[in-house]
């Protein structure tokens, strides 16, 4: 799924500040990728126009006070969005509400800037973890980051079964057919060489964000196709964590084999890997419209993100 990425443009002097003071923050990126979504979630709930106004300053404080002083003061309405979008440190990475950012904002102008910037690094840590080349952000659960992980692996296996059943296409009549199904009379070539991007890509790293904006549910997930791509950044909505996973039944742990049938997260994330390693489009999404898609025009199906997922899955569903 694309989608089209705004920033809000009355935060822009805060992001762009937090951007400058933690430059050197490795974890900087995706933080501020984070922060994003947080800032649109406040803004959907309404809750945005408050909180500017309480992180204003006033023109008399750009007028009246010193350089340092000013800085000072931009780390103040930094900490006081960091506390609403980021969470409070202190309180266990918890979001405060607009009330409580409130009161608890004439203390935040008591600290020092230093202690503004310590506070500042650690919003910007928090909620951020590194396993490898992969990265995990707002992940609420060590389970979430499990399931992630399993679909990661997954695809690595899936693409590199594609990439062999590929090479060995004239083998089988089943394999072919699985092949027109989804990518009619394609070229057979260049479709894994277009695996093979997408192998690489994964191999090289990718930023799992967790957005869980209620309006997005039944969503999967998706990429902003302007977006970096170093590392690439896949965005999980509601509707991956339904798609088979891991799950407790007391303390029993249950797996649902993430290979089986359509939408799995295998797939989910193989699409939108193809929107940034392949730049495939949504042409066409489901089943039914992918499959008349490669019978009437294969060039498309070649480039459909969808065609991808289900014919990775078609494979994998046939071991």
């Amino acid at each position: 799924m694309w989608k089209k990425k705004t920033v809000n443009q009355r935060f822009s002097d805060t992001y762009a500040f937090i951007r400058q003071q933690l430059a050197s923050a490795p974890e900087l990126d995706a933080a501020l990728a984070l922060l994003d979504l947080r800032v649109e979630a406040l803004d959907d709930a309404g809750q945005m126009v408050p909180l500017l106004e309480l992180m204003s300053l006033g023109h008399r404080w750009e007028i009246t006070h010193s350089p340092v002083e000013t800085r000072r003061r931009h780390y103040v309405r930094a900490v006081l969005l960091g506390r609403a979008a980021l969470g409070d440190p202190d309180q266990g990475g918890r979001l405060l509400s607009v009330a409580e950012v409130k009161a608890g904002k004439g203390a935040t102008e008591k600290l020092t800037e230093q202690q503004l910037h310590a506070l500042l690094v650690r919003m910007v840590k928090q909620g951020i973890e590194t396993a490898g080349t992969r990265t995990f952000v707002g992940f609420d659960t060590s389970l979430e980051k499990e399931n992630a992980i399993w679909a990661l692996d997954r695809i690595a296996e899936a693409v590199t079964k594609v990439q062999w059943t590929l090479g060995m296409l004239t083998r089988s009549t089943d394999d072919q057919e699985r092949f027109r199904k989804w990518f009619g009379a394609g070229d057979a070539k260049a479709i894994r060489a277009n695996f093979a991007k997408i192998y690489s890509g994964i191999q090289a790293g990718v930023i799992l964000i967790k957005d869980d904006d209620a309006s997005k549910d039944k969503v999967f997930g998706y990429v902003y196709p302007d977006g970096p791509n170093d590392p690439p950044r896949i965005y999980l909505c509601g509707a991956f964590w339904r798609a088979g996973r891991l799950s407790w039944r007391g303390r029993s742990m249950l797996r649902k084999d993430g290979r089986d049938g359509h939408d799995n997260p295998l797939g989910v994330l193989l699409h939108e890997l193809s929107h940034i390693f392949v730049h495939t489009q949504d042409h066409r999404y489901g089943q039914g419209p992918c499959e008349k898609l490669a019978e009437r025009h294969p060039e498309l199906a070649g480039m459909n993100a969808d065609n991808y997922e289900y014919y990775a899955e078609a494979v994998m569903g046939a071991q």
